[in-house]
C-alpha cells in the first residue's frame, strides 16, 4: 500500500522529513524508514492543500511503493466560476512506474482511459436522487415566489414547466432500472450510460435555471448576499451544474457516441 506524506521542506533536511500535522496532532521528524501513514492520511494531506496554499508540494515516499520513493508530487487547485477549488491539476514529476504495475497491455492506454470514463458517467447518471431532492426544492421556492401577485404555483405555464421536470426526473429513473437490468444480464450497451449522463446533467442545469427565473431580479445576487434566496444556493447550483455537462465527457460528444456507437449512424467527416 502506498503511503507516507511528507511536506516539502524535508527535501532541506538530511535524510528526515516533518511529519504532517492533522487536528491536534504533534509535529516532529522522522526517516522514511520509520513512519509509515495510511492512504486517508495522503487524502487528506491532498485536500489541505487544496484549501490552502496552491504553490505546496507533497512527496510521497514509503519502502512499499519504491517507485514513488522521494518522488514530488505538485497539486495546483484550479478555481470554478462558483469560487470554490473542487478539482486540482496533479503532477507527479519524475515517477518511473514499474512494467509489472501497467494497467492492461501496451497499445491498449486509449481503451483503459475510455473504459474508466464509462464508469464515470454511469456515477453521474446516478445522481438522480439529487436531482429529485432539487426538484422538491424547486417546487417549494415556486410555492412562495410570486407572480401577478398569486403564488407561482397558480400560474399555468409553471406548472407545466413543473410537470416537465417531473417527467424528465421518471425518465431518467427508468433509465438507470434499464441499465442495471442490463448489468445483471451481463450485457452492455455503449449508448446506455452517454444517456443517462445526459439525461442527468441537463435535467439539473435546467432546475437551477428555472429556479433562478423564479427568483426574478433576485436571482443576480451571488452566493452569499444575505438578500439572496437560501444564501445564494440556487446560484451555486446554476454555476456548478455546467461542470457536470462536461465531466465524464461533454454532453456534445455524448450525443456523437450514441449516434455513432450506439445507433450506427454515419460519422462525422474528419477535417470539419
Amino acid at each position: 500500500m502506498c503511503s507516507s506524506v511528507r511536506n516539502i521542506p524535508a527535501m532541506q533536511q538530511e535524510g528526515k522529513i516533518e511529519k504532517p500535522q492533522f487536528g491536534g496532532g504533534s509535529g516532529g521528524t522522522a526517516t522514511l524508514e520509520d513512519q509509515d501513514f495510511s492512504v486517508n492520511t495522503i487524502l487528506k494531506q491532498l485536500e489541505s492543500i487544496q484549501s490552502g496554499n496552491p504553490k505546496n508540494i507533497v512527496i510521497l515516499g514509503t519502502r512499499h511503493c519504491s517507485f514513488l520513493h522521494q518522488q514530488i508530487i505538485e497539486v495546483r487547485p484550479l478555481r470554478e466560476m462558483t469560487g470554490t477549488s473542487d478539482f486540482s491539476e496533479v503532477f507527479f514529476n519524475s515517477v518511473r512506474v514499474p512494467a509489472e504495475n501497467m494497467i492492461g497491455k501496451p497499445g491498449e492506454g486509449w481503451k483503459v482511459a475510455t473504459q474508466s470514463l464509462v464508469y464515470e458517467r454511469a456515477g453521474l447518471a446516478k445522481n438522480a436522487f439529487m436531482v429529485e431532492r432539487a426538484l422538491d426544492d424547486l417546487v417549494e421556492l415556486a410555492r412562495r415566489s410570486r407572480r401577478n401577485g398569486r403564488p407561482a404555483t397558480e400560474d399555468a405555464t409553471v406548472r407545466q414547466q413543473l410537470a416537465r421536470f417531473r417527467v424528465r426526473l421518471r425518465a431518467l429513473g427508468w433509465g438507470r432500472y434499464t441499465t442495471l437490468t442490463d448489468t445483471l444480464r451481463g450485457e452492455f450497451r455503449v449508448e446506455s450510460a452517454p444517456i443517462g449522463k445526459i439525461q442527468f446533467s441537463e435535467l439539473n442545469l435546467d432546475i437551477a435555471a428555472y429556479a433562478l427565473e423564479l427568483l426574478g431580479p433576485e436571482g443576480l445576487l451571488i452566493e452569499g448576499d444575505p438578500a439572496s434566496e437560501a444564501a445564494g444556493r440556487w446560484q451555486d447550483e446554476f454555476l456548478y451544474a455546467r461542470a457536470y455537462t462536461i465531466a465524464g465527457g461533454a454532453n456534445e460528444i455524448m450525443r456523437n457516441m450514441i449516434s455513432e456507437r450506439g445507433l450506427q449512424m454515419p460519422r462525422d467527416p474528419k477535417g470539419r
